[in-house]
């Protein structure tokens, strides 16, 4: 039973071998997160309730998923086989807290540009200005390419096709 560190009682269930306080922090930041997301959930699904028909299938399908990956979440953080232990999170540096920023901004710089370009055209220089952001290698840049273009033809199929929302002047044949 030598280097074997002890079970203990911990905020993350019983017989749990966290010995580390900021570990702890995670699964707490983990769990508030969930229950804020969830508990944001209700208010903007009866929100989403004033929107014609089609239009408040698209919000809500993503609350619903939204609820159900902080359920996730919450839950995974009291099992203690699959607590999000040392998995990088919680970490307090600039550039931790700055890639996601980043990424924020320049997502909504692109959403923005929609209305002054081609939705195409702006989510191609959005996918190659997170290409440094994200850290993408050149190995790699063929399957990011890959996955760009099909989630550009997802989002343009599902505004275009099923939400009937134009995204650019390029309509399919028959819309």
């Amino acid at each position: 039973m030598e280097g074997r560190e002890p079970f203990r009682l911990s905020a993350c269930g019983p017989l749990h071998p966290l010995t580390h306080e900021p570990e702890l922090q995670v699964l707490w930041v983990n769990r508030i997160t969930g229950a804020v997301l969830i508990a944001l959930t209700i208010p903007l699904g009866r929100i989403s309730g004033d929107y014609p028909e089609m239009a408040r299938l698209f919000p809500r399908l993503l609350l619903i998923l939204i609820a159900f990956l902080a359920t996730i979440m919450i839950v995974r953080s009291f099992i203690p086989a699959v607590a999000p232990v040392g998995e990088g999170e919680g970490v307090q540096s600039l550039a931790a807290l700055m890639r996601p920023l980043i990424t924020f901004g320049l997502l909504l710089v692109a959403i923005a540009a929609t209305a002054y370009s081609d939705f195409f055209i702006a989510m191609i220089v959005l996918s190659a200005l997170l290409v440094p952001v994200l850290g993408i290698r050149i190995r790699e840049w063929l399957s990011y390419a890959f996955a760009c273009l099909v989630l550009m033809l997802f989002v343009y199929g599902l505004f275009v096709m099923f939400l009937k929302v134009p995204l650019t002047d390029l309509q399919p044949p028959g819309f």
